[in-house]
This record gives C-alpha cells, sequence and structure tokens, in this order.
C-alpha cells in the first residue's frame, strides 16, 4: 500500500512538474506549432500494458542502437532483443509511419557460422545507402576455438529483405561503432580491433566497396597509448577521410585522450592531432564533416559536453566547452548534424544537480542520465536546449536524425537504476524546436518503472555497477574486465562514471 502511495504521489509531482504538451493531431495548429510537426515517443518494452500509441510490445529486453527516416516519411529502427539472463533473442528490424505506428518488422540472420560473442552479436549502426537501400554494421563472433570477432554488415533495401551479408576482419577482433556510406557507393566503417591479451587495442578503419568487400583497412594507435578507439568517422569534403575517439596511456596513473586522424582515399595518413590535459577525460564520440574538407566534432572534456570545429589542416576554428554554472554541471555530447541554417543539433546525456535530479528522479538524487538537446549557430552558440527526464531512469541516448518535417528523432535506450539489465529501447520524435510529447515521455517511464518495482526486486543498483566498472577500468586487473566494460554499448559509449 505504501508502494501505490509513492507511485500516486510521484506520478502527479512530476506530471506537474513539466508543461504537459499534447500530441499534435492532424488539423491541430495550437500554441503556433507547424501543422506538419509531428511530436511522439515510443518505447520498445518488454512489457505488455495495453494498446497505447507510445508502447511496442517486444517480449524481451531491448536496445535501440540506430534510426534512418525512410523516403515515405517513416522511420527504420535497430532493436536489439535480449531475455533477462541477457541472452540474445534477436536483431529486429522494425519499420514505423511518420506517426510512429508499426508496419512491421523483419529479424535479421546471422550467417550459418556466426555465434554469439559472449551472448551478444553486435549491432551498432544503420547507414542509408546511394542506391536508396541501408547498410547495417556491428560484430559477431565467428565460431571458432580462438573466439574471433569480425566486422558484420547486412544491405537491405527498402522493404527489409536482405541483399547480402557477409563478415570482414584479419586475425584479430575487429569491431565496428559507426559506418557511413562514401561518394564512390561504397563505405567506411571505424571501431578497434585487438587480441585476447585484453585492455591493448588500435583504432582501427575500413573501407568497403558498394558490394561489401574490403577495399583497404588500417589500424592506428596513438604514440604511447595502450588503447585506441575510434568512436566515430565520416567522408571529408576533400574525399579524405575523417576519423574521430580516444586513447588512456598508463602515464602518470593513467591519462584519456581524444584523438583526430585525416586519411587521404588510400588510407594514408595526412596529418592527426590529439587533444589532452592532464587529469582531464576528453573523447570524441560524434563528427560531421564541412564543405571546406574539415569536420565538426562533439564529445566531452572537463566533465562537460564539448562541440569544436576544426579546418582541413586539423587547426581549431574555434572550440566550445559548456560552463558547468549555466549548463548541467555533467553533460557529454555523442551525436551531432547540421541543420539547415548551417548551425547545429547536438545530443547527449546530462546530470542537472542534486535538485532537479530530486523533482524528476525522487529515489536517485545523486546521479542521474537525461537525454539532452541542444540547438547551436554556426558558431556553437546556444539557441535553445531540451531535457527528456524519464522517471526514475539512467537515459541513454545514441543517435539524432533531423527529420524531413524539420523536426529531429532521437534514438536511444533507458535502464533502471536500481535493477539494471532491464534495458528498453526508446525514440523521441520533437518538432523543430526541440519539443515533444512529455506526457507519453512522462507515462511511459513511469509505467515500465513501476513494472520493474513490483516484478523485479534486485539488491544491485545501476550507480553500483557503474562505481564497480569504475575500480575495475582503473585497476591493474582491468584487462580481465575488457570485454564487459569497452564493449558493451550503453556503458562504453558515455563513461560518465569516469
Amino acid at each position: 500500500m505504501a508502494k501505490l502511495r509513492l507511485v500516486l504521489a510521484c506520478t502527479i509531482f512530476i506530471l506537474l512538474s513539466n508543461p504537459i504538451t499534447l500530441s499534435l493531431g492532424k488539423n491541430s495548429a495550437k500554441n503556433g506549432f507547424l501543422l506538419h510537426e509531428e511530436r511522439w515517443v515510443k518505447m520498445f518494452t518488454k512489457w505488455y500494458m495495453g494498446n497505447y500509441p507510445f508502447y511496442e510490445y517486444v517480449g524481451n529486453f531491448s536496445l535501440c542502437e540506430s534510426v534512418q527516416q525512410t523516403k515515405d516519411g517513416g522511420y527504420l529502427v535497430l532493436v536489439e532483443s535480449y531475455k533477462a539472463g541477457g541472452d540474445l533473442t534477436g536483431i529486429l528490424l522494425y519499420k514505423l509511419d511518420k506517426y510512429g505506428k508499426k508496419e512491421w518488422v523483419k529479424r535479421i540472420n546471422a550467417l550459418p557460422n556466426l555465434k554469439p560473442w559472449d551472448e551478444y552479436l553486435w549491432i551498432w549502426h544503420i547507414e542509408k545507402t546511394m542506391d536508396d537501400c541501408y547498410i547495417i554494421a556491428g560484430a559477431a563472433r565467428v565460431y571458432s576455438g580462438d573466439r574471433k570477432v569480425d566486422l558484420w554488415l547486412i544491405k537491405v533495401d527498402e522493404n527489409g529483405n536482405e541483399i547480402w551479408n557477409k563478415t570482414l576482419g584479419g586475425k584479430k577482433k575487429e569491431v565496428a561503432h559507426c559506418i557511413q556510406s562514401t561518394d564512390d557507393g561504397g563505405y567506411v566503417a571505424a571501431g578497434c580491433t585487438f587480441e585476447d591479451s585484453g585492455f591493448f587495442t588500435d583504432g582501427w578503419i575500413i573501407k568497403i566497396d558498394e558490394h561489401g568487400e574490403e577495399v583497404w583497412n588500417k589500424s592506428i594507435n596513438v604514440e604511447g597509448a595502450v588503447w585506441t578507439e575510434f568512436q566515430t568517422v565520416c567522408q571529408a569534403a576533400d574525399e579524405s577521410y575523417m576519423v574521430g575517439g580516444r586513447y588512456f596511456t598508463s602515464e602518470d596513473g593513467g591519462t584519456w585522450g581524444a584523438c583526430l586522424y585525416k586519411l587521404d582515399k588510400n588510407g594514408t595518413e595526412k596529418w592527426s592531432r590529439t587533444f589532452v590535459k592532464s587529469g582531464e577525460y576528453i573523447s570524441i564520440i560524434g563528427m560531421i564533416p564541412d564543405e571546406n574538407g574539415g569536420c565538426t566534432v562533439v564529445g566531452r572534456r572537463e566533465g562537460v559536453a564539448w562541440i569544436e570545429k576544426i579546418d582541413s589542416n586539423g587547426n581549431t576554428v574555434w572550440s566550445r566547452v559548456f560552463n558547468r554554472l549555466i549548463d548541467p554541471p555533467w553533460s557529454a555530447f555523442i551525436s551531432v548534424r547540421q541543420t539547415a541554417d548551417g548551425g547545429y543539433i547536438a545530443l547527449g546525456w546530462c546530470n542537472r544537480g542534486w535538485l532537479l535530479n530530486l523533482l524528476h528522479h525522487p529515489m536517485h538524487i545523486d546521479f542521474c542520465s537525461d537525454t539532452w538537446l541542444v540547438k547551436m549557430d554556426k558558431e556553437g552558440k546556444v539557441e535553445w536546449r531540451r531535457v527528456f527526464p524519464i522517471v526514475d531512469m539512467l537515459s541513454f541516448p545514441a543517435d539524432i536524425r533531423i527529420t524531413m518535417d524539420g523536426g529531429y528523432i532521437i534514438v536511444g535506450s533507458v535502464d533502471s537504476y536500481q535493477y539494471p539489465g532491464k534495458w528498453e529501447g526508446i525514440l523521441i520524435k520533437t518538432d523543430s524546436k526541440g519539443r515533444t510529447n512529455f506526457l507519453q515521455l512522462k507515462l511511459s517511464g513511469l509505467i515500465h518503472w513501476l513494472f520493474i518495482q513490483l516484478y523485479h526486486p534486485s539488491p544491485y543498483s545501476s550507480i553500483k555497477l557503474c562505481k564497480e566498472n569504475t575500480s575495475a577500468r582503473n585497476s591493474t586487473s582491468i584487462s580481465a574486465n575488457f570485454d564487459s566494460c569497452i564493449i558493451y554499448h550503453p556503458w562504453s559509449r558515455f563513461d560518465f562514471w569516469i
């Protein structure tokens, strides 16, 4: 009875703590919103909660990694489905219409020689190709005695039908974190390559032709680093390739820095640059090219979100590190897109401090990870910000796309603070000002939290898990925890416990 009263009180309090914005109907024009700008939320959930537009029943726990808008205005969404014990049950490709309603779902099948790597077949990214199809990239363990891991590529048509399905890689393990289409109809992917020796890794970039065959691949390691990992890649305007990520050196107790490389079309290094400062954690997580052969990168430094514009020679044009006193005291950007006005829309996570955490996460005010959306002009000056708190849940945004109606589609996952591993994928559709259906957002999170509280008691918490991973990553036994700490997507992309 006490828990029921708490849930009821939290429901009223949370709904009143934000302005409730109802979903736009087809004939609505209130509050100055454009008629064509859709706003909705959809959660891919294990729980059957009735026929609500903001739930998509998957039947298992799930992760949403990537989304692409289709030419009819709908969306293709990658969803990884898991059992409670962590076993993979399927990699699903959902087709949604522009209102978020399911049109069809298809399972992506692995090749006969592919088996889950530590129970996972990793899928990271979906990208539209030059011929109006879609390329999906990830990693899989090829069934063999040495537990080999390769880059896994699947090409599908607009209806989700498989065109080809193959793996690429060498003698080591290769994992792709991102893939992009290139002007020649092929692709470029980036990630890391490593052996079973543990923590020692190299950054890895591979060029692929339109048929999925390797053109060239290159391993890169920052000098003096024991671990280099690429998290983002793009093709520059001069047909070269820009690749960025992070690295770790063991000197002075351990230093985390960001790295950026520019390669010519044959994979030969043109220049490289590192971003490092003693006592700081710095990482490049997202990147987009500009029209002059340079790029704009986003990530984290000084404990907060960071964006920097780089010219074609690797020099800084401008840089912005967000102010802890004005913006959230802990934050990061993980994805960025260029808007029609020449500015930027950046997606990330933030922790807004204990007072605001108390309003939206009353059971866990010490640390909260909320999805954060920031619109900036072409010089990096903030025009507006939006935060999407989900009731007492950790939020892990993964990617953002600009939609045909001028708004944005955000994809990611949420997890329980008290009962880690109960992942649910989520999509958030906003208008051009980053406003979404907050009623759906609040209700979806609240009902999800209630189901977990009632049916999955556990003595552990996600915050405890973060602290345990922190100790593992900073200890001499870090190599023993490499697979779980580095490769597992929700933790590896954000590193908010460092």
